[in-house]
């Protein structure tokens, strides 16, 4: 070969050369940041204060085992993302009173009314969780059937079988108003209103705004389940009075006396009534010993009385104005009315007394004489 010829053989492997200098550095990466960092390190973990092997060391100073041993780590630049833990559902934490119309979704079921606590905690005095909080985590029985008995003396939510919370969710969503509901589900129920009237007013007397929503829906369960449950009818009854009574209004007795369930027992806001009218010196009105004559363990009405109501009472004013012409005028006794509510609630064990007190205001009601001469009315002639 000539030297022209070696002379172009030399401009191609340099120009090939050239060429492929060019390829493989445009295939390297550009630099910049990275995402990742390698890192060549053994991987090993050493007790604290005792330095990794190598890591003070170049690959030069490093024996062929510890090459044998390093492995290559990728840790990346970004900061791992940021996950938020969602909040709880709601009804779920610490247990909370729903007010009256507020709803709620508990295992499907809604519902609407309010009155009521519901979360995961809520303890009572003994440290044990409240038996009328319904907890959304329990499980709960695709069927119930409320007008069954399927719990206890003293029912819980927590305790109760998953179809017996079943059974009492259908119950409230249905308006806690069906008939034929079993007096256990009306019960647990009446404990939170308890809750609510015992505890929580004790503590914050901002809860009192509760009190009317909670006074008229004792004496609208009085009306459903009164009847079919004498131990309900005083429960139910004694903590409306206590309720009514919280304020202790003065000159109750010249109020309307509302409609008051039947216990056994004269009710407080009676006594309270009649004992202000004694200790102020007025009159008792027509209305107000008309009451006390219905609720008086001592008199027992006849038939005619009760199918009649209408009827009896337009004739017992007529012979209460005839008789004691604007009333009967009482004098204080002795004997000081005290209120002691007992609760029916297993969760107040441990919670002390509730009692409440009037001022040192009389128990008229303990007295006989008022109706001493109420037997003495003259009857009615028998019809020839």
């Amino acid at each position: 070969m000539g030297a022209g010829g070696w002379g172009c053989l030399a401009v191609v492997v340099v120009a090939t050369a050239a060429i492929w200098l060019l390829v493989g550095r445009s295939a390297q990466p550009e630099p910049g940041p990275r995402s990742e960092l390698e890192f060549d390190g053994p991987l090993l973990v050493e007790p604290p204060g005792v330095p990794v092997r190598g890591s003070g060391a170049t690959r030069q100073q490093m024996s062929r085992a510890d090459e044998d041993e390093l492995v290559r780590v990728r840790v990346s630049r970004h900061a791992a993302p940021e996950f938020k833990v969602p909040p709880a559902p709601r009804g779920f934490g610490q247990g909370r009173w729903l007010p009256a119309g507020e709803s709620i979704v508990v295992q499907g079921v809604p519902l609407r009314r309010g009155l009521f606590y519901v979360g995961n905690a809520l303890p009572t005095a003994s440290r044990e969780v409240d038996p009328c909080l319904i907890d959304p985590s329990k499980p709960v029985a695709s069927t119930g059937d409320f007008t069954q008995r399927q719990t206890d003396y003293w029912p819980s939510y927590s305790s109760i079988s998953p179809s017996a919370r079943r059974a009492y969710l259908e119950w409230l969503a249905g308006g806690r108003e069906h008939a034929q509901a079993d007096i256990g589900y009306v019960f647990l129920f009446f404990y939170g209103l308890e809750r609510r009237v015992l505890i929580d007013a004790r503590n914050d007397r901002s809860v009192e705004q509760d009190f009317p929503s909670i006074a008229l829906e004792l004496r609208r369960l009085l009306q459903l389940y009164g009847g079919a449950s004498r131990s309900f009818r005083h429960y139910a009854g004694a903590l409306l009075d206590w309720v009514e009574l919280s304020r202790q209004p003065p000159q109750l007795y010249l109020k309307p006396v509302p409609e008051l369930p039947s216990t056994g027992e004269v009710p407080f806001s009676l006594r309270v009534a009649i004992g202000q009218a004694a200790v102020d010196g007025s009159p008792l009105p027509a209305s107000l010993a008309l009451a006390w004559t219905k609720h008086e363990p001592s008199i027992r009405l006849r038939t005619a009385a009760k199918r009649c109501a209408g009827q009896f009472a337009r004739l017992f004013e007529q012979k209460y104005a005839t008789t004691f012409g604007t009333g009967l005028v009482l004098t204080p006794n002795r004997t000081r009315l005290k209120f002691f509510y007992r609760p029916a609630s297993a969760g107040f064990l441990g919670a002390g007394e509730f009692v409440q007190t009037f001022g040192g205001l009389p128990d008229v009601t303990a007295l006989t004489a008022p109706f001493e001469s109420c037997r003495t009315w003259p009857r009615p002639p028998r019809a020839s």
